[in-house]
């Protein structure tokens, strides 16, 4: 693969294998997931990943206007008010008000939500450990490589 050129239709999914085996990862990829999923549950986890990262973004960058966190998140900003209500009838987060412009409205995280994000860290360490414990470094290494390759590629498709 490296410092090789590609001809017709190399690098292309027109071999029967490769097809299938691109699908078995992309069912892998999937049940592991998936996988994840049922053990943060079962785990007591009840918060799904959108809202870690959004609790996350409010605790790194300050409070945020809706349309903010819906760039970074990559969803609309109604969508971003559903998770805000529901963030805020937890005692997560907390709507105030532009001190310049009373029209503009802000979204920030409550100490409750700073303590969840803690627990949360604490809980997704336990996790990765369990997970990823007894994976040599070089696998792990590879894994590395092989995602960013993929996100690098995704990110070109995508024109980001």
């Amino acid at each position: 693969m490296d410092g090789e050129e590609a001809g017709p239709g190399q690098g292309r999914l027109n071999d029967i294998s490769k097809r299938e085996e691109i699908n078995q990862l992309e069912e892998v990829f999937r049940r592991f997931q998936k996988n994840i999923n049922g053990v943060w549950n079962k785990r007591g986890i009840h918060i799904s990943r959108t809202n870690v990262i959004l609790l996350n973004r409010l605790q790194t960058e300050g409070p945020q206007k809706i349309s903010a966190l819906a760039e970074h998140l990559c969803i609309t900003s109604g969508a971003v008010t559903g998770i805000s209500d529901k963030l805020i009838e937890a005692g997560l987060a907390e709507r105030s008000r532009s001190a310049e412009d009373r029209r503009i409205v802000y979204l920030g995280i409550t100490e409750k939500g700073r303590e969840i994000l803690v627990e949360l860290k604490e809980r997704r360490q336990t996790l990765l450990n369990d997970l990823f414990g007894d994976i040599p470094q070089e696998d792990i290494q590879h894994l590395i490589e092989l995602f960013r390759h993929l996100s690098d590629k995704a990110e070109k498709l995508t024109g980001e």
